[in-house]
């Protein structure tokens, strides 16, 4: 048939994969002195010998040598074998089963126009009634572990498995780059950590990682105090503004005005939107960490909380696209497309602004300013200046250039924010929540903050140490288990660079070979969320990573299960190593999140103050009426609706009334 006739389209049989060069299976470089003139002679044949360079990859980006970033050919195979599997039902190449997608369902529930448009734009959360993970979660439950979501040309092998995410991750992690996400990302975050190369990647972290020192990252605790406080001034301001007269809405659907339009009726009542708080504080300490740069967003939201949002809901409409719709001529005129060529013409002023502004300080400061790569810095005033100016310093010996220094950057502001408020968000989503079902949770919470601060009072010391985080191993413990309960960002994606096979979950699972250029989805959601990992995977419940977890007799094979004794007895947070890769927090291997520590510590220092100082409760005329919701395939979703831009957002914000806790309540926990 037609698939038979198309055998260049599918892989050589024989493969030399990067593998086989270093372990010296193929030689490198032929010797060709000996071959006599009669033959051609060394000079003759030397041209058509490939010889290996230092990085096979970037030397030979876009072709099809093996070990090399995916190029033309290889896309075209997968987007023909795509076609022919989705209008004449052939198998998959890969072997992995196909998801069966509604789409005439989706047709008839969203009408032609938004049926269409979503198509073109690649807004499959408008296409399939929900954010992509939950549709992935869906065909997880039904499919298992591994399966392939086809939708016209486009394809993804999804998986959601400990076994194989070591492996991606870990194992075999030198077959695989960030693929399609690279692209995507490119015109935010240009060549920076998260989308690099591998090479890119390897050079920057060497340089990267020794900024972010122990000594370093305690010193940031006062900046974290800091912009705490300036968030709980506003927040009190808030509480001893509220008019109890004031009208609250009847649903959460009526937050949309509040974050849309107008919030004066959100002020009245008291209510604030503590997603946007966090968002802006978040922003705020990234600024003055990275770039020693206050945002001053703390009472009033920065237009570049926002613009970054937008970028990244258009960066995933574009991952899943039918079409390169933003680079056909004229697509720069759309309304959509001039929003987000002005929010990055935002975002890269403010950043020109702030790399200037630090190399003029540094041209101020003279030679004794640079350092070595890893050099500690010791002295206590030094420490408050090490933020962009260590890392100007520590770059300059990589002879980074200045775009790629812009691209390091623009990933650190909207990495290092977006990730950590959505963490706080959720986690007093579920703290907080009107049915009352993690109150013993916020009590044991609450004990452990209050304790912090009378030890502090004793001590006649106001601010955070080190030692005040240890203190508070349960609130930790429940900043953990938001990130189990909504991981940030709720999918992984890698693109096979050699043809691969992949672990199999089971003994009894097929085999499954994404082919070189294969783009794979790791849905954190789906493998944080399954019942065969985890006790009540749905239910918020922090004290699960204080006891040990077992495999369960329908658990996948190989799995080892978690132990606490496990956790790195420096790390803030259960690792992915404790659960055998069955939790994820932070990505792992060797792209795992150089920011990790960064972003806990941060967030345990908010949460602590805030629980400490604050109540919560939703905006609402009966909160304790909320209604649970269910999304696709009946899975639950949280009843203030969600949304993703990269990470998980809520669909209109998450608005509440905040009331300050009286002195007695804080002695009595």
């Amino acid at each position: 048939g037609v698939g038979a006739s198309m055998t260049f389209l599918t892989p050589s049989t024989r493969v030399v994969t990067r593998g086989q060069f270093r372990d010296g299976l193929v030689p490198r470089r032929r010797k060709l002195e000996d071959v006599p003139e009669m033959y051609g002679g060394p000079k003759f044949w030397r041209r058509f010998i490939e010889v290996e360079p230092e990085s096979v990859y970037a030397a030979y980006a876009e072709s099809s040598y093996p070990g090399s970033k995916p190029g033309f050919q290889d896309s075209f195979r997968i987007l023909f074998n795509n076609l022919l599997q989705f209008i004449l039902g052939n198998d998959s190449e890969d072997g992995a089963e196909v998801a069966s997608w509604d789409w005439q369902g989706a047709l008839e529930r969203a009408g032609p126009k938004t049926f269409f448009g979503s198509v073109a734009a690649g807004d499959l959360q408008t296409l399939v009634g929900g954010p992509l993970f939950l549709l992935l979660t869906k065909y997880h439950r039904e499919l298992g572990p591994v399966f392939k979501l086809a939708f016209g040309p486009r394809s993804f092998i999804v998986v959601a498995d400990p076994s194989i995410a070591r492996y991606l991750l870990r194992d075999g992690s030198q077959n695989f780059d960030k693929g399609i996400l690279a692209e995507i990302l490119a015109p935010i975050l240009g060549n920076g950590l998260i989308p690099a190369d591998p090479d890119v990647w390897k050079a920057r972290r060497r340089v990267i990682s020794p900024a972010f020192h122990k000594q370093w990252l305690r010193s940031t605790l006062a900046l974290f105090d800091d912009c705490t406080e300036d968030l709980l001034v506003d927040l009190r301001k808030r509480a001893r503004s509220v008019d109890p007269t004031a009208p609250l809405p009847e649903t959460v659907d009526a937050w949309k005005a509040w974050k849309y339009e107008d919030d004066a009726p959100a002020r009245k009542a008291g209510a604030v939107d503590m997603e946007e708080r966090f968002c802006s504080a978040a922003l705020d300490i990234i600024g003055r960490a990275v770039f020693d740069y206050d945002f001053e967003s703390a009472s009033s939201e920065s237009p570049l909380v926002r613009a970054v949002y937008r970028c990244l809901v258009e960066a995933e409409h574009r991952t899943t696209a039918f079409i390169p719709y933003w680079l056909i001529p004229g697509a720069q005129l759309l309304p959509s497309q001039q929003e987000f060529n002005n929010d990055l013409d935002l975002l890269n002023t403010k950043l020109e602004e702030l790399v200037t502004k630090a190399f003029d300080d540094i041209a101020s400061m003279g030679d004794e300013v640079y350092r070595e790569a890893g050099q500690e810095v010791t002295d206590e005033d030094e420490v408050k200046h090490t933020s962009l100016l260590r890392f100007l310093v520590t770059v300059r010996g990589e002879e980074a250039s200045a775009t790629q220094l812009r691209d390091d950057l623009m990933t650190m502001l909207v990495a290092g924010h977006e990730t950590t408020a959505a963490l706080l968000t959720w986690t007093l989503y579920e703290l907080f929540h009107p049915s009352g079902r993690s109150k013993h949770h916020l009590q044991r919470a609450r004990e452990e903050a209050d304790a912090v601060f009378a030890k502090r009072a004793a001590e006649n010391r106001t601010g955070s140490v080190y030692e005040d985080v240890l203190d508070v191993p349960f609130i930790r413990l429940c900043l953990a288990e938001g990130l189990r309960l909504y991981p940030q960002p709720p999918l992984l994606i890698r693109r096979a660079l050699d043809s691969d096979e992949l672990p199999r979950p089971f003994p009894d699972s097929p085999k499954v070979t994404p082919a070189r250029g294969s783009d794979i989805f790791m849905s954190t959601w789906s493998l944080h969320k399954d019942p065969k990992l985890w006790d009540d995977p749905e239910s918020f419940d922090p004290s699960r990573w204080e006891r040990k977890k077992e495999p369960g007799p329908d658990a996948p094979a190989g799995w080892r299960g978690f132990d606490p004794a496990k956790i790195p007895s420096q790390a803030l947070y259960p690792t992915e190593q404790s659960a055998d890769y069955a939790y994820l927090p932070f990505g792992a291997g060797n792209r795992r999140c150089v920011g990790d520590q960064f972003a806990i510590l941060e967030a345990t220092v908010m949460l602590t103050s805030i629980i400490h100082e604050l109540d919560f409760e939703f905006a609402l005329k009966n909160p304790e009426s909320i209604q649970p919701k269910t999304g696709l395939g009946g899975l639950p979703v949280a009843d203030v609706g969600m949304r993703t831009g990269a990470t998980i957002h809520t669909e209109h914000g998450l608005w509440m009334r905040v009331f300050e806790r009286s002195p007695s309540s804080s002695k009595e926990s």
